[in-house]
């Protein structure tokens, strides 16, 4: 009984790394990270990707196989204690970015006081608006919706939401950290992820409306991911995400044997950033964009790998619950932005420079999102957004004050319209019977019938 109700964010492994070629440059600076930071090799890889994949999504895109343009940012949950190295291993892959920002900001203000020792109005206010751009364009950290909606207007609807910090999902989603009552203003957010457009209505005195791009990375302690679940509601926030939460390395680290961070592996890296100092000084909008494309058998491997999954999107199945149902039915979106991700980080795509993503990258992509899937059922039921956990927990709650007898008939007209059942799909009664038993049969609750002629089934605690 103890161990289904106390189950309490249990560490998941990703294994991912081991799907990537050995020397493919994310896995081996991955992993130079990780032996450096001490701090486990899929957390990094994940948060590499994320942080490419904030400024990549300002260039390229990806097509759908029968049209439509697809951003490649990707959304991404970690969870890490403090003390762990998270603000390093972020500016470990954000340095390069932070290196070209400065250099077209010293620029920017050269030309700026060039300008203005000539008295060139035009070219002063032109200046300026480009400065304004380039202040704007870099990664937020602690952003209200109301201010992203500034930031979109300088940068063509794009956005790179990062931080090693709770505060940037609480600001910038919009209490999420809060009370359960407060509504969020994540539109920019919902949309980003997938070209979307809004038109803000809100007070502020620079509202956007336009097409919206971006990439969110919440890299923070415990409760992040259990804030997204448990606040996402009908929204589909939290079927964008990636969940990562694997185990900690503190108190085993050996700071004696730390090794360095890789100048040739770094370097490497930062000639595939080198993209970014064109869009700094020539900002795209999304008309302009470079469209990536798979091949038609890359494509066939993606149609392939939805049929394989799609049972399990039935009513009951492993994948029923909304977020996952959501997440899955996206399967084709996740699997299109990390092939695109991986392969613009490739030897291939440096040397060739050819926009047909090679079909190796989609089956890798495929492997890492099938284990995606899996990490985010298992956060799902550790984090007490479904599965046997939250059932029992949510049933339990009718007997905290008031631990009298409790009839089937009440408690399944009191639980179908709350978590987690009112997010199952299919008989959510049949949902609550399935759980009542399961509690009898871990001796959670009694089972007995009245005496009536129609016998009704009641239920009361075990006291054990």
């Amino acid at each position: 009984m103890s161990k289904i109700i106390d189950v309490d964010n249990d560490y998941i492994d990703l294994k991912l790394i081991d799907f990537l070629e050995k020397d493919s440059l994310i896995r081996l600076f991955s992993e130079n990270i990780a032996e450096t930071t001490s701090m486990p090799v899929n957390t990094v890889l994940i948060t590499g990707m994320t942080v490419f994949s904030s400024m990549a999504c300002r260039k390229w895109c990806i097509e759908y196989k029968y049209g439509g343009r697809l951003p490649i940012g990707l959304y991404a949950a970690i969870e890490q204690p403090s003390a762990t190295s998270k603000s390093r291993v972020l500016e470990l892959f954000q340095q390069p970015f932070f290196n070209i920002h400065r250099s077209i900001v010293e620029k920017a203000k050269e030309n700026l006081k060039q300008a203005e020792l000539i008295k060139d109005k035009p070219a002063i206010e032109a200046c300026k608006e480009t400065m304004k751009y380039i202040h704007g364009s870099l990664f937020l950290t602690n952003a209200t919706p109301e201010s992203l909606d500034s930031i979109l207007n300088l940068t063509n609807g794009f956005f790179s939401a990062l931080s090693s910090e709770q505060a940037l999902f609480d600001t910038l989603i919009g209490g999420l950290y809060s009370d359960k009552g407060k509504k969020s203003n994540n539109d920019a957010i919902l949309q980003g992820f997938n070209g979307g457009y809004i038109s803000s209505s809100r007070v502020t005195r620079n509202p956007y409306s336009g097409f919206v791009i971006g990439a969110v990375l919440g890299f923070a302690q415990k409760g992040t991911i259990a804030a997204i679940l448990n606040n996402s509601e009908q929204s589909g926030l939290a079927e964008r995400f990636i969940f990562c939460n694997e185990k900690h390395s503190l108190g085993t680290r050996d700071h004696s044997s730390a090794i360095p961070i890789s100048k040739e592996l770094l370097e490497r890296y930062s000639d595939a950033c080198e993209f970014m100092r064109s869009i700094f000084e020539a900002p795209m909008e999304l008309k302009d964009m470079i469209s990536l494309r798979l091949t038609n058998n890359g494509y066939e491997k993606i149609i392939t790998f939805r049929d394989s999954i799609e049972p399990n999107l039935a009513d009951g199945m492993p994948y029923s619950f909304a977020n996952l149902r959501g997440m899955a039915g996206k399967a084709d979106i996740f699997i299109m932005k990390i092939a695109s991700i991986l392969y613009l980080l490739s030897e291939d795509y440096r040397t060739k420079k050819v926009y047909l993503i090679p079909d190796r990258f989609v089956s890798v992509s495929i492997k890492i999102v099938h284990r995606l899937l899996r990490v985010a059922y298992e956060c799902s039921s550790n984090n007490g957004a479904m599965g046997d956990k939250s059932e029992f927990d949510s049933i339990l709650d009718l007997f905290e004050k008031d631990q009298r007898q409790r009839s089937e008939r009440n408690i399944i007209k009191s639980k179908v319209k709350t978590k987690p059942f009112v997010h199952y799909s299919g008989n959510k009664s049949a949902y609550v019977r399935e759980a009542l038993k399961k509690m009898v049969d871990c001796n959670i609750l009694i089972e007995f019938e009245s005496n009536d002629i129609k016998p009704i089934k009641f239920y009361i605690l075990s006291g054990k």
